[in-house]
């Protein structure tokens, strides 16, 4: 496995909070990736007993980097190890509470060597608590933090005249970069693992910033080898839909269907193993299967559905590109059985669910929005289906207001002194809500802490979570105007004019090149294509 990333040292940007006596904090902002040396007057020290909370500024994947000095004060010949306790926070009030070491190791005690460097832990945080468990001072040449950067070059981009906007698209960016190690995973901090079902939320936004991002093919064939026996994605078969839209979604952007072709014996025991399941346990699946683990408990019915016609579709094209008729009609089949027996109004309300429906040609958008989207249109959002939800809104042509969701939902978690976006989210988290970049607040709600249900309760919740980056995509396609229309982005597909008001500059990678567009009140102002690349204007 290869990790494609380089290292940056980050120094800390403020300190927030400090108990015990702390003197010479100011050489930690000076220092970051230094070479240890014993002859430096200029240390940090943290009296015994004494605890300190650093802001690194924005949520990073990494590590931390601790240079101690010298301690002792009978001198360096025999000098021993000391014991620290550090905690890793998404927020201020994990760094300050007890942060679950769930998948990745973020609160612990350790012994650091004096007079060297040490490295600590490897996770998704922003902020730090060092408490010194020692009866002397601890002195600290450097307290840095240690950034995995993407050695991809990024090639999409989007500056509009809307500063709110260029500030969800840059953390989504932030979000979906800090999501990757070698593979794409789920979440900086937790679970750190690559789960099919947050794959295509993921792709959207890579293509969106790198076209074929050198961790997407890795990742894919990770899956396909642990789903080779069994035919199923980390051991869930609810999750084999996913995997279909999210193949689709890629050879849609890139070139690369020989490559699935090589694959294809593992793909199309994976969409055997798909097909069956409806086929033998239709009415099973009516009213079970994951769509969304924040609806896990209450699932609507005609839930999984939705999301296996939108997986069988894609799996039809697939086969077409495999040249496979049998499979192709077997999809075909399912399909129209699973149309059939749809039912939009069995959704329970769920937006995710009612623009999966719309996704998989289930249902008509415009009744979609008119039924399910627009009422309290505010609530029961989900950031991985939100890419889902304004693409929803888009087809129903309302674009325009869709923005403004967009705007509210995302800049939410923004309001909130976020730097990415979460594993789920909800607008009411906003009422009488403290600051996740500030100390909790007696009386002020917690949200950290007191928010979310389920595997996102608590402080377990993900706050940099990839799937929550997808919607570049949609701004991508929606906002810059700018689509593919062939396999392989062959031919692209640009909007003529757009929803957008005000200015609007976009860089979008393909295959062969970078199409660059500006837009003035929704309308091109100027258009440049790369050369070969065909192109139609709608």
């Amino acid at each position: 496995m290869q990790e494609n990333q380089k290292i940056e040292f980050v120094p800390p940007q403020r300190i927030l909070w400090q108990q015990g006596e702390i003197t010479g904090s100011e050489v930690l902002f000076r220092n970051s990736g230094k070479f240890q040396t014993l002859w430096k007057k200029e240390l940090c020290c943290i009296s015994a007993g004494g605890s300190i909370l650093l802001d690194y500024g924005e949520e990073l994947q990494g590590s931390v980097r601790l240079v101690l000095g010298r301690c002792s004060p009978t001198g360096y010949i025999g000098e021993r190890p000391y014991k620290v306790r550090i905690r890793l926070g998404e927020s201020v009030s994990e760094a300050m509470d007890e942060p679950i070491n769930h998948h990745t190791m973020h609160n612990l005690e350790l012994l650091l060597a004096p007079m060297g460097e040490n490295r600590f832990g490897r996770s998704g945080f922003r902020f730090v608590r060092i408490d010194n468990l020692e009866d002397i001072a601890l002195k600290f040449y450097e307290i840095s933090a240690l950034k995995m950067l993407q050695e991809s070059p990024r090639r999409g981009s989007f500056l509009s005249s809307d500063p709110l906007l260029n500030d969800i698209f840059e953390a989504s960016a932030r979000t979906v970069d800090n999501c990757i190690c070698g593979l794409i995973m789920d979440g900086a901090k937790r679970d750190r693992l690559v789960w099919m079902g947050d794959l295509y939320a993921e792709l959207r936004a890579l293509h969106a910033l790198y076209g074929d991002h050198p961790a997407i093919r890795p990742t894919m064939e990770f899956m396909l080898d642990e789903a080779k026996e069994s035919g199923i994605f980390n051991g869930i078969s609810p999750y084999s839909p996913y995997f279909f839209t999210a193949l689709r979604e890629y050879l849609k952007y890139v070139p690369a269907a020989d490559w699935a072709i090589s694959h294809k014996v593992n793909i199309c025991n994976v969409a055997d193993k798909m097909l069956a399941r409806w086929e033998n346990e239709k009415e099973l699946l009516l009213t079970h299967g994951i769509i969304d683990w924040y609806e896990e408990s209450g699932l609507a019915q005609n839930g999984y559905p939705a999301l296996l016609a939108w997986g069988v579709l894609a799996c039809r094209d697939v086969a077409e590109i495999f040249g496979d008729q049998d499979l192709k009609q077997r999809c075909t089949d399912v399909y129209n059985d699973i149309r059939n027996s749809f039912v939009l109004a069995d959704t329970n309300g769920s937006k995710s669910v009612a623009a999966a429906a719309v996704a998989g040609g289930l249902a008509d958008p415009q009744k979609v929005w008119q039924e399910i989207l627009s009422q309290q249109a505010e609530t029961g959002l989900s950031t991985l289906h939100m890419d889902n939800i304004l693409k929803a809104w888009s087809r129903a042509g309302k674009t325009a207001p869709a923005i403004e969701l967009l705007k509210k939902y995302y800049g939410g978690m923004l309001s909130l002194g976020s730097t990415t976006f979460w594993e789920h989210f909800e607008l009411e988290y906003l009422d009488n809500a403290a600051r996740i970049d500030q100390l909790p607040q007696s009386g002020k709600r917690d949200v950290h802490k007191e928010c979310g249900r389920g595997c996102f309760a608590g402080l377990r919740h993900s706050f940099c979570h990839g799937w929550g980056a997808a919607v570049i995509g949609w701004m991508t396609e929606e906002l810059a105007g700018v689509r593919s229309a062939a396999d392989g982005f062959a031919e692209a597909e640009i909007v003529g004019t757009t929803s957008f008001d005000g200015t609007l500059e976009c860089s979008v990678p393909v295959p062969c090149g970078t199409i660059r567009i500006r837009r003035i009140n929704g309308k091109i102002s100027e258009l440049n294509v790369p050369e070969g690349l065909k192109y139609t204007l709608v």
